[in-house]
């Protein structure tokens, strides 16, 4: 991930103030750089396959249980 202009390497902007990231222009290109950063992550995370496969053992479950339940009601 890329670091914030406010502390590069870990010593504070000397342009640094209360409120200077609503001034700051390389904040803001910053802050572009990094939405497209954890939106990559985001996508990256999120798998339908893995969901499918998580929700298999669950599905499974219910289904056994419901044919039970079929067979003892008779």
């Amino acid at each position: 991930m890329t670091l914030p202009p406010c502390k590069p390497d870990g010593i504070d902007c000397t342009r640094r103030y209360i409120g200077c990231r609503a001034e700051c222009e390389e904040y803001h290109k910053w802050l572009a750089i990094h939405d497209e950063e954890k939106e990559k992550l985001r996508r990256n995370k999120f798998n339908p396959a893995d969901d499918f496969l998580i929700e298999q053992q669950s599905r499974v479950k219910k289904a056994r249980h419901r044919d039970y339940m079929r067979g003892y009601r008779k």
